[in-house]
């Protein structure tokens, strides 16, 4: 009597499919724009940032080990990245694609909506893939390559606008001009910083910026919203008719739902 001896099952481990090397592709792209922020955006090391690096560098490593329920975890991380971003984010988001006067904050935009969309969808695919199917049944979906492709050109294209000769932010003011007006730095977006200007006059401010990133000097009440791009000159032209206090802040780096971030006082007097 013969006795057949059967291999044990591994806990549903298989093959990775199309589907979840690009949800794990989608994590470790994530793991890449992290290590983007830091060098380009931000231009400094930034332990938390790191962090997260690594956490999306682990979670590919576990897509790729083959379970059927892993590359959940690739919709879980993109997928809140993404809720965040499409949420409190939305205003900021909105803004930096509008207007693409800071190369570097764009391009990270651009590339991250659609690398978190990527993850979120593919691991929910590669999923139900995985228990629907076996192994040997489980086909790349038509149009997958010529789709990725096709929004990398658009990615690509659309960084390569951004990026291209601009007019100038002066408004075409000469630089001696523009040398001579009062300056908006940085540093007068804090608590406590005040602008006094006078109601009625027509106000000229040199918006100058040394940061490693781009911001605006923006005052709603006044329809002020200019750019502060990282190394060049700005302008910033207005005549306020009513006295009182306004508030002029960062688009990216202000908070209008808890009054966190880059701000300061603007007085008409």
């Amino acid at each position: 009597m013969e006795a057949t001896i059967t291999a044990p099952r591994r806990m549903g481990r298989r093959p990775l499919a199309a589907l979840g090397k690009v949800a794990a592709g989608a994590l470790v792209g994530l793991a890449a724009l992290f290590g983007y922020v830091q060098l380009v955006v931000f231009g400094a090391f930034i332990p938390v940032v790191t962090g997260f690096a690594a956490v999306a560098v682990l979670l590919a490593g576990l897509v790729t080990m083959g379970w059927r329920w892993s590359p959940l975890v690739a919709t879980l991380a993109c997928g809140a990245l993404l809720a965040l971003m499409l949420g409190p984010a939305s205003g900021e988001i909105f803004y930096i694609l509008s207007r693409p006067h800071d190369v570097g904050l764009f391009a990270l935009i651009v590339l991250l909506l659609p690398v978190l969309a990527i993850g979120a969808v593919a691991g929910i695919a590669a999923t139900v893939q995985n228990y629907r199917y076996a192994a040997a049944d489980r086909r790349t979906p038509l149009g997958l390559r010529s789709g990725l492709l096709l929004l990398l050109g658009l990615v690509a294209g659309a960084i390569a606008v951004a990026a291209a000769p601009q007019s100038s932010d002066a408004g075409g003011v000469s630089p001696e001009a523009l040398a001579s007006l009062p300056a908006v730095t940085p540093e007068h977006f804090m608590p406590g910083k005040e602008i006094k200007v006078k109601a009625g006059e027509l106000v000229a401010l040199r918006l100058e910026n040394s940061d490693g990133v781009g911001h605006t000097f923006d005052i709603d009440e006044l329809g002020v919203h200019a750019p502060m791009p990282n190394g060049k000159p700005g302008l910033a032209l207005f005549r306020p008719t009513k006295p009182g206090t306004y508030t002029f802040y960062c688009v990216p780096h202000y908070n209008k739902a808890t009054g966190e971030g880059m701000q300061g006082k603007l007085i008409v007097e």
